[in-house]
C-alpha cells in the first residue's frame, strides 16, 4: 500500500491533476433585466395583492349586508 501526502508533488500527484477551464469576464454574457421591467413586475405585484384584498374585504361587507338584512327580514316578517 502506497501513502500519498497532500502538498508534495509527485509524479503520480502531477498526473492526476484536475483541468481548470479559464473563463474572462469579456467572454461571460450577463443578462441583466432593465430596471424599468424589474420595477414594473414589483408594482404589478403590488397592484394585484391590493385588488385581493380589496376583493376580500368588499366581500366581507355584502356578506355582512346580506346576513343582516336575513335578520331584520325575520325579525319584522
Amino acid at each position: 500500500m502506497k501513502i500519498m501526502q497532500v502538498g508534495i508533488k509527485t509524479k503520480e500527484n502531477m498526473k492526476s491533476r484536475v483541468k481548470i477551464k479559464v473563463i474572462k469576464k469579456n467572454a461571460v454574457k450577463i443578462y441583466k433585466m432593465p430596471v424599468l421591467e424589474v420595477k414594473n413586475l414589483k408594482q404589478r405585484a403590488v397592484r394585484e395583492i391590493a385588488a385581493n384584498v380589496s376583493d376580500w374585504v368588499g366581500e366581507f361587507q355584502q356578506r355582512r349586508r346580506n346576513e343582516q338584512r336575513q335578520a331584520l327580514n325575520l325579525l319584522f316578517v
